[in-house]
């Protein structure tokens, strides 16, 4: 019985592939898991168009505690139960305005 030594490295490779494989999953799996059970952690899949061409819809928005948060400042919070993406467009006494960049106008009423 001889051994072909094609066969042996069609294997070899499809081995390290598939091991290439796993380990990307894996590592993909634990940071989706890091950000949803830390605190001040969290992802969201974009249901909407109001920020293209920034974020478009069905990409994932990940999201940390909060940094310094200025005009510009791309930030996620929740407004009448819902969550939102948009970038903050002006900060007067402690209110944020914030607006989607796809939209024409300001989102009604601010956050704090």
């Amino acid at each position: 019985m001889t051994i072909n030594a094609k066969n042996i490295t069609k294997r070899k490779t499809a081995s390290i592939i598939t091991t290439a494989i796993a380990v990307v999953l894996g590592v993909f799996i634990l940071g989706l898991l890091f950000f949803k059970f830390m605190p001040g952690y969290n992802f969201y899949v974009v249901k909407s168009g109001s920020m293209i061409p920034a974020i478009d819809v069905g990409n994932v928005v990940f999201s940390g505690p909060v940094g310094n948060v200025t005009p510009g400042t791309i930030i996620t919070f929740s407004k009448n139960g819902e969550t939102v993406t948009h970038r903050v467009y002006s900060i007067k006494d402690g209110l944020i305005s914030t607006k989607g960049d796809a939209n024409k106008t300001p989102d009604p009423g601010t956050i704090s």
